[in-house]
């Protein structure tokens, strides 16, 4: 029974073959018949195009893996934002349990009556390449600062909170006023005009616009009975007492602005805004490398 010849022994056979040795040349010289040699030779050229499809497939594989991860580290860097000064938050006390939705994270709170209550979870931490990326960069710097950024974003929301806790105290001790969600009899204060008005005391405390004027921004009408906010938002309802209320309510927000709690507003987004910066940095010289480096399962199973 003659002797199986074997793939290496073929692919010399090609080599030779494709340097100029003839097919008669190579049998005479292997002692084989001409139609054994060319059958090595046709298996030869089949196991390199195979190869060479294994390669090409492999070559995309890992270029849409790493499309994929690239794309994942981009989405990353367009969460790290400061929380804008928009962001709807919660006051009342009944609020012991919940979650916030911002942009590119969620806020997670269990009771928010104690402090260190809150937990920010990014959205992109739910794509299935979140923790393949992690195994890829399992011992870059940006993940223990990714994890001291998101503690110092809980931190901010949770002062902003506090603070929003003391206005509308605050506003209800000043006017006299029940904070309300809806239109109700006698003397009352609109929430959703308190959270615009909040806002705009966010965004001054954090000086992302010009000094708010408050006193300009609040007005009576009279003929309505109430307060107005920025013209358009109906801020209090008091008739007979708009003159009053307008001015128990610009106290109320002069008295916020300077407490501590306020402070304490300001020096927590100047510290998130520092680690903002520093940590877009780090990521941003990733996605500008354009191959996220190590390995992970995926790279594995594809042989890597």
């Amino acid at each position: 029974m003659p002797k199986s010849i074997s793939m290496a022994q073929k692919r010399e056979w090609l080599e030779k073959f494709e340097r100029g040795v003839t097919e008669t040349q190579l049998a005479s010289r292997a002692k084989r018949d001409i139609r054994t040699i060319k059958k090595g030779l046709e298996d030869a050229r089949r196991e390199r195009v195979a190869s060479q499809a294994r390669a090409e497939l492999l070559k995309e594989a890992m270029r849409d893996h790493n499309k994929h991860l690239l794309s994942t580290v981009n989405d990353l860097i367009s969460a790290l934002k400061v929380p804008s000064a928009g962001e709807i938050l919660p006051w009342d006390q009944q609020f012991t349990s919940g979650s916030i939705k911002l942009a590119g994270m969620t806020a997670v709170y269990e009771n928010l009556v104690t402090p260190n209550a809150i937990t920010v979870k990014l959205d992109v931490e739910d794509k299935e390449e979140w923790d393949l990326l992690k195994e890829h960069l399992k011992r870059d710097k940006m993940w223990p600062s990714l994890n001291q950024w998101k503690k110092k974003v809980a931190i901010l929301l949770e002062s902003r909170i506090r603070l929003k806790q003391l206005f509308a105290k605050t506003l209800e001790k000043q006017t006299g006023c029940k904070i309300v969600k809806e239109s109700a009899t006698g003397f009352f204060i609109y929430s959703l005009s308190m959270d615009i008005v909040f806002q705009d005391i966010l965004e001054q405390l954090v000086s992302l616009t010009a000094e708010v004027s408050f006193e300009d921004n609040i007005q009576i009408d009279t003929e309505n009975g109430g307060v107005r906010y920025r013209s358009s938002f109906i801020l209090a309802q008091a008739r007979g007492k708009e003159k009053e209320c307008r001015s128990r309510i610009l106290e109320a927000i002069k008295q916020v602005l300077e407490t501590n709690q306020a402070r304490n507003v300001t020096a927590t987004y100047k510290d998130v805004d520092e680690l903002t910066s520093k940590l877009s940095k780090t990521v941003n010289q990733i996605s500008l490398m354009g191959l996220v480096p190590g390995q992970c399962s995926i790279c594995s199973r594809l042989g890597l």
